[in-house]
């Protein structure tokens, strides 16, 4: 019997070029929806207290194109449908998904 759980990644900054860790989360995460979970990746726009006006300006773009193309905010990987990505301004409990499981990566 597999048991299903809800599970989240925390990345450490929403970063839109190819990085080697990212990748391996993306993948873990796609393994892991293609297995049945519910799998969300959460990229905070900055892990410090408050978003600089910057982080705020990118955090809006990236929510925009989300929007109008229909895809995560992460142009270079392909994720499995099922996957939420969701952007947020600041890293924080509260801005966090209820999950089984909650993996928070770091540089």
């Amino acid at each position: 019997m597999v048991v299903r759980m809800r599970q989240t990644f925390v990345l450490p900054k929403l970063l839109d070029q190819p990085m080697g860790g990212y990748k391996v989360i993306y993948q873990y995460a796609n393994a892991l929806a293609a297995a049945g979970h519910e799998v969300t990746v959460v990229h905070p726009m900055t892990d410090e207290g408050h978003p600089s006006i910057r982080d705020q300006v990118q955090l809006l773009s990236a929510k925009a194109r989300q929007a109008k193309t229909r895809r995560p905010p992460i142009s270079w990987f392909t994720f499995e449908p099922s996957i939420r990505s969701v952007s947020i301004p600041a890293l924080s409990s509260r801005s966090l998904p209820s999950a089984d499981i909650t993996v928070l990566t770091a540089w």
